[in-house]
C-alpha cells in the first residue's frame, strides 16, 4: 500500500495549507473547496472539514459570506 493512504490527520490539513498557499500565490485569490479537493485528491466534504479544523485552530480565516476568502493566518 503507498503511504498516501496512511496519512495523518496534521499532514492533511499542512497538505490542504500548502495548496492554499500555492494556488493563493499563483492565481492572486483562494482555491475554491472544489479546486482544493482536486488539488489535494480529497472530497469536497472532507475539504470542509479539514477547513472548519483549521478555522478552529486560528490558522485559516474565512468570511463566511463570501467565496473564496481563505486566508492563511499563520504559515
Amino acid at each position: 500500500m503507498q503511504k498516501e493512504f496512511y496519512k495523518t490527520a496534521l499532514e492533511r490539513e499542512q497538505e490542504v495549507l500548502d495548496n492554499i498557499t500555492a494556488f493563493h500565490e499563483m492565481y492572486g485569490y483562494s482555491p475554491s473547496y472544489a479546486q482544493l479537493a482536486k488539488l489535494s485528491g480529497l472530497s469536497k466534504s472532507r475539504i470542509a472539514q479539514i477547513i472548519e479544523a483549521l478555522v478552529l485552530k486560528q490558522l485559516v480565516a474565512k468570511d463566511g459570506s463570501k467565496a473564496r476568502t481563505l486566508h492563511i493566518i499563520c504559515k
